[in-house]
């Protein structure tokens, strides 16, 4: 095999890897990773309460969030800027927020150049102010949106067996 043929090889299966291995698998898959089980969501959760939502004051992400937020989940939602969260915080138990983490990647290529990239890690998670405790669904890089619709469809199940 060529140099080049190598490559091609290894770009395609770091290529598999990073989707199958992302939650970017079938919607049954996030689903099953979401949940009170997994210490996704809080088991005491009180779905009569209002959840804050925290936008992250980014136009693409904040429309996406409300989108699927508002398609699937039924309770009561209060949208917070980033300048309003401590004082939504103060007055509401659960705060669902979404944060994006960069971290830098070492690659080293067939021809033995050194290179570096950037991947985003997104992260949801429900903290409950009055106990401190921060309930996670883990971490992505690939199909942030879908994680946090099987997020806000497990949600919305929870909500409705109470």
């Amino acid at each position: 095999m060529t140099r080049k043929t190598l490559f091609y090889l290894f770009v395609f299966g770091a290529f598999t890897l990073t989707t199958t291995n992302s939650f970017g698998q079938n919607k049954k898959d996030i689903l099953e990773k979401t949940t009170v089980a997994s210490n996704s969501i809080p088991a005491d959760f009180d779905f009569n309460e209002t959840l804050v939502v925290a936008l992250r004051g980014f136009n693409f992400y904040d429309k996406s969030i409300k989108k699927i937020t508002e398609k699937n989940f039924g309770g009561k939602v209060v949208y917070a800027a980033p300048a309003e969260l401590k004082k939504l915080t103060d007055e509401h138990r659960y705060v669902l927020s979404f944060e994006i983490k960069r971290y830098t990647k070492d690659y080293v290529g067939p021809d033995a150049n050194g290179k570096q990239y950037d991947l985003d890690y997104y992260i949801y998670s429900i903290t409950d102010t009055k106990t401190g405790k921060i309930y996670t669904q883990g971490m992505t890089h690939f199909n942030w949106d879908r994680l946090y619709e099987g997020y806000m469809v497990n949600l919305e199940a929870e909500r409705l067996k109470k």
